[in-house]
């Protein structure tokens, strides 16, 4: 058995359970789950004083295709869909 070493972070809801979002590659497995865990502050994003918006100041950086809403090509758009 290989060992493999992941992160999850996650939150408790009111019945302190804990519902994980498993990695891709781990499904269909039998797996051995080792639970150690930190209580983590929440962030607090820091508040931004009054920063004057230019309009226009990214003129010009991004040019809309003529072809931008035309239909995808069959492949590409099967490809989005999940068929190979």
């Amino acid at each position: 058995m290989s060992h493999q070493e992941i992160n999850i972070a996650a939150h408790t809801n009111e019945e302190e359970i804990v519902n994980l979002n498993i990695p891709t590659g781990i499904i269909d497995r039998d797996v051995q789950l080792k639970v150690s865990f930190e209580v983590v502050e929440q962030a607090i994003l820091p508040v931004q004083k009054n920063k004057m918006r230019v309009p226009g100041i990214d003129e010009g950086r991004f040019i809309v295709p003529d072809d931008f809403d035309d239909p995808l090509p069959a492949d590409l758009l099967e490809a989005f869909e999940g068929k190979d």
